[in-house]
C-alpha cells in the first residue's frame, strides 16, 4: 500500500480504510479528518479489532461496490499524469479492500477472485504507461522536483559525503561506501531515500529521474540499482570468478579470507557458510592446504584461527633459517652421522692434571689441554667430549659431559680403584664362569656364583618393602580364626621358599607377587595375603573410610588390589559393597524397577470408572486459583477440569459430587492416589452416602492404574504453551484446554470423548449450521425417532471402543514389562523404600545430599505390586508404596 494517495481518496474509501485497520472513527468526521488520520496510521493495521467491521459487511455489496469502482476507474484513465496517479490510488483502494472481504460462499469467492486479477492488471498496465510517459518527458522534469525536502537535516549530511555513482563505477563499492555512511551517521533510510540524488551522477541519475516516483523505500531502490547497472549474468561471472580467485604469494592468509568474504556478501542468491569455507580452502596457499589436510576445520572463524598460527610458525621458521654444511656443531654424533664439523672442548690444566693423576692414556689427548673432537675443528663450547679409554689392551669411545664451573677435580662415576663384590648369574650366560679370567681389571676383586635354587627369581623385597600404612597381623592369630588355607599355604612358603618364587614370607607376614602390566604405576608388585578373619576390616578401610568414599565395585576392587591379594577377591567386595547399609541408602539403583503391569479393568459403559487427580500448587492467577482438580472417565476418556482456590477435602468433595456425579451419574470405582484430600473423612461419607462400590487409592505416584496421572501432562503442557511470560494467566485458557482435549481424537479409542459422552460430535463454529438466517418461526427441529435410531449405533460403538482400548492396554502392558521381573515381600520382611525429600535452605538442607532410600519393614501386602509399610527404627507407618520404590535389602556387613 506504499503507493497509497490519501489525497484522492473518496470519504467512504477513507472511511473503509481506517476501520479496516482497526480504527475507530466519529461519524461527523470531515473528510480532511479522515485524510489526516490515514496518513499518520497508513502503516497500522489491527487485526483483532478489525475483525468484526469486516465480519459486519455485507459481502454481495461490497463486491458489486467494488466492481463499481474498478469500472469507473478504467473509463477514466488518460493522457494526464495527475489523473494517473489518481487512478492508480483508487486502484490500490481496490485491492486492498477485496484482500479484506472474508468470503466463505464458492460463488462469492469466485467472483472476487475475478475481481483481484482484473484490478491487477489494470494496475499493471497503468504503472507501465506512467514510465513510458515519464522517459519521454525526463527533459522538462526540473531538479527541484526530484529533491525533496532538500533543506532537512539528512540532505545536508549526504551532501558531504564524497562518494557517487554514475553508472559506470563498480556498483558494489557504491554500495558499501553508502551503508558504511548511513551506519556512521545514523541517517534513517526514509531521509537517505529523500537526500539520493545527491549521490547519483550521470547515466544514474537520468535513470532515477525517470523511476522516483515508482520509489517507495531505500530497499527497493537498492533492488532497481542491481537490475538496471549490473550486468544480466552477473551472479555466475560473480561466482566464477570467486571459485578462480587464488591467495597471492605475498598475500597474508587474513586478508585473503577478507577479500573472499566480501566477494561473497555480493552474491544477492547468498552462499552457506560451509561453501564459502570448501571454496577458500580450495584456493588457498598450497602451504596452508597441506598442513590443513590433518585438521578439521568447521567455521570460517575458526579456519581463521588455524592458518593465523600455522602463519606464525611459518614465519618463525623463515627468521630462523636452516644450518649450514660448514657450520659446526656441539652434538659429534649428528657430527659424524651427517659428515659436518663438530665443536671442540677445552679442559683446563687443573682437570687435565686430576685426569692424568688416574693413569688413564688418552691417545688424543694434547699438550695443549684441548680435545678434538670430530674433524679436529676446535671451538670453546660446552657439549659431549668423546674420549678413547684404554684399558686391557682395548680402546673404548666414551662420551664426557663437559660442565661450566666445576671446582672440584673430581669425575662422577664408578671408583675403579675399590674393591668389589661381583655376583655373576651362569643361567644367564655360561660365559660368565669365565670372564673374571680374562679381564685383568677385576682380577683383584672376588666372584660369587648363585646357587641354583636362587636363580629361579630375584628377592625383590628387598628392593621394594612393603609399605608401613599397609594393615599388619601376626601370623599367631591365625590359628585362633581357624583359616586352613591361609595356615597350609604360610607353613608351605616357610618351610621351602625355593619351590614358591612368587612368595614370600617377610616378619611373620605371608606376601604374593603379582605383576602389573602397567609400566607407570606406583604399586608394589608384592601384595600381603590377608587372612579370611580380616578380610572385612580391610574390606572396611578400603571403601568405608572418607579416603575410599563408599566406591563401587570396580574401584573398591582395584584399590585393595594395589596392596592386597587373596583367593576370590573380586566377590568379596561384590557381596560387602551390596550390604554397605550407607551405599543402600544413598547410591541410586540402575536397573529397571521390579513390579509387572497387571491385567486391564473391565469396563463396558461412560462413567463406570472414574479417576481423579489434583494439579498443584500453581502460581496464584489474577482470579485466585491455585489448584487444578482433574477428573476423568476411563471408558470415553472425557476429563472435567476445576480451578481451586484451595485444595482442602471439603472443597475437593464438593466440587466432585456437585458439578461432576450430579451431572453424569454415580460411577462404580474412582480411582486417586492416597493425598490427605482423598483419604480423609469427607470422601468416605461420599461414598457412603451415595453407595459408591469401590474406592480404589494408588500409591505415591502411578500413571500405569491412575489415568489422570497421563491427562496432568497434557493439562500441564497445554497451560505451558498458552501462559506466555506472565503465569498468573493460566487459568484465563482452563475451559477451552477442557473443551479442546474432550473433542479431539483420542488415540485410544479413534473416537473423541465428545461423541462417545453425548452420542454427537460438538459444533465448533456456527458455520457449520447451513440456514444461520431463518426466523424464529422457521426452525423446524430434527425428528426424535429418527435421532432415537442414531443412538442405536451406539452399542456396536462401544463394543469397539471397549476392544480398543484393551489392545491398547495389551500393547503397553507388553512394553512396561519388558525387562522387568516380577519381585514379592513377605510380612515383616525388611526393605528399602525410595525417598522423595525437599530441600529447604532455611534448614541447611539440599536434597541431592540427602539418602535416596529409607530402611522400612513390609506391614502388610496389599496386592502383588502394592504394600504398606512402616519405619525400620520407629514402627511409624509409611502408607502405600508400589513395589517399583522398593528395593530389597541385604544383611549388613
Amino acid at each position: 500500500m506504499s503507493a497509497l494517495d490519501v489525497d484522492y481518496l473518496t470519504k467512504d474509501e477513507l472511511t473503509f480504510e481506517l476501520k479496516s485497520r482497526g480504527l475507530e472513527i466519529k461519524d461527523d468526521s470531515t473528510v480532511d479528518e479522515l485524510r489526516k488520520a490515514l496518513r499518520l496510521n497508513k502503516s497500522i493495521y489491527n487485526q483483532s479489532s478489525a475483525l468484526g467491521f469486516l465480519v459486519d459487511l455485507d459481502l454481495q455489496l461490497e463486491l458489486s461496490m467494488c466492481e463499481d469502482k474498478l469500472n469507473s476507474v478504467l473509463s477514466a484513465v488518460h493522457s494526464s499524469a495527475s489523473c494517473k496517479r489518481k487512478c492508480l490510488s483508487r486502484l490500490h483502494h481496490v485491492a486492498w479492500r477485496l484482500d479484506k472481504l472474508l468470503t466463505f460462499s464458492p460463488e462469492l469467492y469466485t467472483r472476487k477472485l475475478e475481481l483481484v486479477m482484473k484490478t491487477q492488471n489494470a494496475l499493471q498496465t497503468i504503472s507501465c504507461n506512467s514510465a513510458s510517459d515519464r522517459t519521454s518527458s525526463t527533459a522538462q522534469i526540473s531538479d527541484t522536483a526530484l529533491v525533496r525536502d532538500s533543506s532537512s537535516r539528512g540532505s545536508s549530511q549526504v551532501f558531504k559525503w564524497k562518494i557517487s555513482f554514475n553508472g559506470k563505477t563498480p556498483l558494489h563499492d557504491f554500495l558499501f561506501s553508502l551503508e558504511d555512511y548511513r551506519n556512521s551517521t545514523g541517517i534513517s533510510d526514509s531521509e537517505l531515500l529523500r537526500s539520493i540524488v545527491h549521490l547519483l551522477d550521470g547515466e544514474a541519475l537520468l535513470w532515477y529521474r525517470n523511476i522516483c516516483s515508482e520509489v517507495s523505500s531505500y530497499a527497493g531502490l537498492v533492488e532497481l540499482l542491481k537490475q538496471e547497472f549490473l550486468p544480466v549474468n552477473f551472479e555466475r561471472s560473480l561466482l566464477n570468478q570467486i571459485k578462480s580467485r587464488l591467495q597471492g604469494k605475498t598475500e597474508s592468509i587474513n586478508t585473503y579470507i577478507n577479500v573472499m568474504q566480501n566477494l561473497f556478501s555480493r552474491l544477492s542468491s547468498g552462499v552457506s557458510e560451509s561453501e564459502q569455507l570448501d571454496i577458500i580452502m580450495t584456493n588457498m596457499s598450497p602451504f596452508f592446504i597441506s598442513r590443513l589436510a590433518l585438521s578439521e576445520v568447521s567455521s570460517i572463524r575458526e579456519l581463521k584461527d588455524v592458518c593465523a598460527r600455522l602463519e606464525l610458525a611459518k614465519n618463525k621458521c623463515e627468521f630462523r633459517g636452516f644450518l649450514n654444511p660448514g657450520d659446526t656443531s656441539i652434538i659429534p654424533d649428528v657430527c659424524k652421522v651427517n659428515n659436518r664439523p663438530s665443536a671442540s672442548a677445552v679442559i683446563s690444566a687443573r682437570a687435565f692434571s686430576t685426569l692424568k693423576q688416574h693413569d688413564l692414556d688418552f691417545d688424543l689427548l694434547k699438550s695443549d689441554n684441548s680435545v678434538a673432537v670430530g674433524n679436529n675443528n676446535k671451538l670453546c663450547l660446552l657439549g659431549i667430549v668423546c674420549l678413547p679409554i684404554a684399558y686391557a689392551g682395548k680402546v673404548e669411545m666414551i662420551d664426557f659431559y663437559v660442565c661450566e664451573d666445576i671446582n672440584a677435580p673430581i669425575i662422577l662415576g664408578v671408583d675403579f680403584l675399590r674393591k668389589f663384590d661381583l655376583c655373576q648369574d651362569i643361567f644367564a650366560d655360561v660365559g660368565n664362569m669365565l670372564c673374571h679370567e680374562s679381564m685383568n681389571l677385576i682380577k683383584d676383586n672376588e666372584i660369587h656364583l648363585h646357587e641354583a635354587a636362587e636363580q629361579a627369581a630375584p628377592d625383590a623385597l628387598s628392593r621394594a618393602p612393603a609399605s608401613d600404612e599397609l594393615f599388619k597381623f601376626q601370623a599367631s592369630v591365625l590359628a585362633l580364626e581357624g583359616d586352613s588355607w591361609y595356615s597350609g599355604m604360610f607353613k608351605k612358603v616357610s618351610a621351602a621358599p625355593g619351590k614358591f618364587p612368587d612368595w614370600r614370607v617377610i616378619e611373620e607376614r605371608l606376601y604374593k607377587r603379582v605383576r602389573n602390566s602397567n609400566p607407570l604405576a606406583v604399586d608394589c608388585e608384592w601384595k600381603l595375603v590377608v587372612p579370611e578373619s580380616l578380610r572385612n576390616e580391610v574390606l572396611k578401610q578400603c571403601h568405608d573410610r572418607p579416603e575410599a568414599a563408599h566406591l563401587g565395585v570396580f574401584k573398591t576392587f582395584k584399590r585393595l588390589s594395589q596392596s592386597y591379594f587373596w583367593p576370590k577377591m573380586i566377590n568379596d567386595v561384590k557381596r560387602y559393597v551390596k550390604r554397605c547399609q550407607v551405599c543402600l541408602a544413598h547410591k541410586s539403583v540402575n536397573v529397571p524397577p521390579p513390579g509387572l503391569m497387571e491385567n486391564p479393568k473391565k469396563v463396558q459403559r461412560p462413567f463406570q470408572v472414574l479417576s481423579t487427580d489434583i494439579i498443584g500448587p500453581l502460581p496464584r492467577s489474577y482470579s485466585g486459583y491455585k489448584f487444578i482438580l482433574v477428573v476423568s472417565d476411563y471408558f470415553t476418556k472425557y476429563t472435567q477440569l476445576f480451578p481451586m482456590r484451595s485444595s482442602l477435602a471439603k472443597s475437593v468433595v464438593s466440587i466432585i459430587e456437585n458439578q461432576f456425579l450430579m451431572r453424569h451419574g454415580i460411577p462404580q470405582c474412582i480411582i486417586m492416589d492416597n493425598g490427605p484430600q482423598y483419604i480423609s473423612n469427607h470422601m468416605k461419607m461420599l461414598k457412603a452416602k451415595y453407595k459408591i462400590p469401590n474406592l480404589f487409592y494408588n500409591c505415591r505416584f502411578l500413571p500405569q492404574n491412575n489415568p489422570a496421572e497421563r491427562v496432568n501432562r497434557v493439562v500441564v503442557t497445554a497451560l505451558a504453551s498458552l501462559v506466555g511470560t506472565d503465569q498468573r494467566h493460566w487459568s484465563d485458557n482452563i475451559h477451552k484446554i477442557e473443551f479442546a482435549m474432550n473433542t479431539a481424537v483420542h488415540e485410544v479409542t479413534g473416537y473423541s470423548p465428545f461423541l462417545l459422552t453425548f452420542g454427537r460430535e460438538a459444533v465448533l463454529s456456527g458455520d457449520w449450521y447451513p440456514d444461520r438466517e431463518l426466523s424464529l418461526e422457521e426452525l423446524q427441529f430434527v425428528d426424535r425417532d429418527l435421532y432415537a435410531s442414531m443412538l442405536l449405533h451406539l452399542k456396536p460403538l462401544f463394543e469397539k471402543v471397549n476392544a480398543a482400548i484393551k489392545k491398547s492396554y495389551h500393547r503397553s502392558r507388553t512394553y512396561y514389562n519388558k525387562n522387568r521381573t516380577q519381585v514379592e515381600y513377605e510380612v515383616g520382611q525388611v526393605v528399602w523404600k525410595r525417598e522423595y525429600p525437599l530441600s529447604d535452605a532455611d534448614k541447611f538442607f539440599a536434597k541431592k545430599l540427602a539418602p535416596k532410600f529409607k530402611k522400612c519393614v513390609v506391614q502388610r501386602k496389599i496386592s502383588p505390586v502394592s504394600y504398606e509399610l512402616q519405619d525400620f527404627h520407629s514402627g511409624k507407618s509409611l502408607g502405600r508404596w508400589h513395589i517399583k520404590d522398593i528395593v530389597k535389602s541385604e544383611p549388613d556387613n
